[in-house]
């Protein structure tokens, strides 16, 4: 999928994929996905589809009818990651954090 914001060119074929966080009923009526993408520039976004009636969807007031492209900041991306992925994941993307 390719989108321009502000000025922007985002791309899901040009951009490399990170991580992914998926949620669906076994019967597979109700779908949702969000991708990670981090394109060659620096730049973070989420790529996200499934059934524009699953909850999570309608939850969130800033989320739009799926699919379609979110842009992040860094930090919004670690946070994604960190809610999302796990531990291991969240080190082969961002390196590993400080020690608590």
């Amino acid at each position: 999928m390719k989108k321009i914001i502000n000025g922007t060119l985002y791309d899901t074929n040009v951009s490399e994929k990170k991580g992914a966080y998926q949620l669906s009923f076994e019967n597979g009526i109700c779908y949702y996905e969000e991708i990670l993408y981090h394109t060659t520039k620096g730049n973070w976004f989420l790529f996200i589809s499934g059934n524009p009636d699953w909850p999570a969807v309608g939850m969130q007031p800033d989320l739009q009818t799926a699919p379609f492209i979110k842009v992040l900041t860094e930090g919004e991306a670690k946070g994604w990651a960190e809610g999302r992925l796990s531990a291991d994941e969240y080190c082969r993307i961002f390196g590993m954090p400080e020690q608590g």
